[in-house]
C-alpha cells in the first residue's frame, strides 16, 4: 500500500473507534450517534438520486430522436 493509502486506512480506523467510544458511554448518545448516521445517510442518497436524476436528464435530451419543439 501507499503511504497515501496507509494514512487514509488509519484515519479511518481512528474514526471507527472514536464513533465506538463516543457511542458506548451510554444509550443516549448511541441513539444520537445513529440517529445522526440515519440523517447523514438519507442526505447523501437524497443528494445521489439529485445528481443522478440530473446526469440522466441531460444525456436522456442529448440522444433524443424526436425534433426540438417548435421545429414543424
Amino acid at each position: 500500500m501507499s503511504n497515501g493509502t496507509f494514512w487514509l486506512v488509519s484515519e479511518l480506523q481512528t474514526a471507527v473507534e472514536s464513533f465506538g467510544t463516543a457511542a458506548s458511554v451510554d444509550p443516549i448518545s448511541a441513539a444520537l450517534v445513529a440517529i445522526g448516521g440515519l440523517i447523514t445517510a438519507g442526505a447523501s442518497l437524497a443528494f445521489g438520486a439529485l445528481v443522478l436524476g440530473s446526469i440522466l436528464d441531460a444525456l436522456g435530451d442529448s440522444f433524443s430522436q424526436s425534433p426540438p419543439p417548435g421545429a414543424n
